[in-house]
């Protein structure tokens, strides 16, 4: 973890803003249970066996994501293996029903809960998210979120902005009504979260195993940025009223 000299961003912070996608919501297991379902659908209208295909099919587009390929490319492959030749109407056909059902498929990524609990009697929270406001209230209410942050305190896709764009934050500060240098973002993207965060003059928090091993300890955020390898850390970051 970087040395911190002061505990002072996080005892002073007024407000904590976190990331939905891989920092609250485990947002891409959500859209592997949604597209496996709609392979299953698919497949039974067409074949016997389904289970044994569709299995068959997810396991390409693992493969091919853990290779980098993106979702659309990936689902493009599997359809070969659903159906034996490609079929980019078939495919599109996948990921819009994937896309639909993805929110029903949500679930909090271990932790993730307890400490919205325990951190909601202690700071404001609000949520800076990227995701379409549709799909962000969806989550806010299957969730229910509302335990935890107003609604009015959601940020999705906010000022026609989005992350890592540093307009972004000063707005969202703005809206709360708190200064940029009391306001803390948690996320797991370094690029989008901390990056972003930071050159609005916001603290930030970054989640994630691999946040230890590709951070240096000499980062331009110095005390302002803390690595933590999992949510359930922020309680006792925040341990200060």
């Amino acid at each position: 973890m970087v040395p911190v000299r002061s505990d002072e961003p996080w005892r002073s912070a007024a407000v904590v803003c976190f990331d939905v996608s891989e920092t609250l919501v485990a947002w891409e297991a959500a859209y592997e249970a949604a597209l496996r379902e709609a392979m299953r659908e698919w497949v039974a209208r067409l074949s016997e066996g389904g289970e044994t295909l569709t299995d068959a099919a997810m396991r390409e587009y693992r493969k091919q994501r853990k290779l980098g390929r993106s979702k659309a490319d990936s689902v493009r492959r599997a359809v070969v293996v659903l159906q034996g030749v490609p079929d980019d109407r078939t495919a599109r056909a996948l990921r819009s029903a994937a896309k639909r059902q993805q929110p029903r498929r949500a679930a909090f990524v271990p932790g993730a809960e307890e400490t919205l609990r325990a951190l909601s009697s202690r700071k404001r929270l609000a949520i800076v998210t990227n995701l379409e406001p549709a799909i962000a209230k969806e989550l806010w209410v299957r969730l229910r979120l509302h335990r935890f942050v107003q609604e009015k305190d959601v940020f999705a896709s906010a000022f026609g902005l989005r992350k890592p764009e540093p307009r972004l934050f000063r707005g969202v500060a703005a809206r709360l009504g708190v200064p940029c240098g009391r306001c803390v973002m948690v996320g797991d993207s370094y690029r989008r979260d901390i990056a972003g965060a930071a050159l609005a003059g916001w603290s930030a928090v970054w989640i994630g195993r691999n946040a230890r091993r590709a951070a240096s300890p000499r980062s331009a955020l110095g005390r302002r940025m803390r690595l933590v390898p999992s949510i359930s850390e922020l309680p006792k970051l925040f341990r200060h009223p």
